[in-house]
């Protein structure tokens, strides 16, 4: 049996804190906050994305994000929920823990409606209203192939966080499939070697 891998990891630096991205809405959407109606909705986004998430998970992860800090974007002609992302209240991340850490989490474009910077959007949303609540540890988390996230996280300058000796070579990995290079002393400068503590399982976003 293939032992699963650790998540790579990306820390948005400290010293960018005061620099949050511009957020521009493409023309067509509405990005707004979750309302309690949008439920349905938004359970059958995260569902063609594989997160199948039944009521106490929903809840669960609804107590995670912050007041006003679930967002999701509507198509204006036809109404319907197309992206959402969120900024939740998350400290742990994998197998340890970040101090007062909030993460950006459940970031879903329809598979309609990729292509036009709404993930992005989505995710500076989330990155914004995470430093508006004074978080300093702000972190996300995904798994290897998934490349157009971690190139809109490169694109909003988070930075791989190398927290296990491997991390560097997959890291390598992923640059070379981006077609980006590779700067591994300058992420560790930039994080001055972040290395939280041992902790328990995460709450997975």
């Amino acid at each position: 049996m293939t032992e699963r891998k650790q998540p790579l990891y990306m820390l948005f630096p400290e010293s960018l804190l005061s620099y949050p991205p511009e957020v521009s809405v493409p023309q067509g959407y509405l990005l707004r906050p979750y309302r309690d109606e949008d439920a349905s909705a938004l359970t059958t986004l995260l569902a063609e994305e594989g997160w199948n998430l039944e009521e106490a998970k929903f809840l669960d992860f609804l107590n995670h994000c912050l007041p006003d800090g679930l967002f999701v974007v509507v198509e204006r002609e036809s109404g319907t929920l197309v992206a959402t992302g969120s900024a939740l209240h998350n400290p742990q991340g994998g197998h340890f823990r970040f101090p007062f850490g909030g993460s950006i989490g459940y970031v879903v474009v329809h598979p309609d409606h990729r292509g036009k910077k709404l993930g992005e959007l989505v995710s500076a949303v989330a990155l914004r209203r995470l430093i508006r609540g004074g978080y300093r540890t702000i972190w996300t988390g995904m798994e290897d192939h998934r490349l157009p996230a971690i190139k809109t996280y490169l694109k909003l300058r988070f930075v791989p966080f190398l927290y296990a000796p491997e991390m560097e070579e997959r890291w390598h990995h992923v640059h070379i499939q981006l077609n980006l290079p590779s700067r591994t002393q300058e992420w560790a400068q930039e994080l001055q070697q972040k290395k939280p503590p041992q902790n328990q399982e995460a709450f997975h976003v």
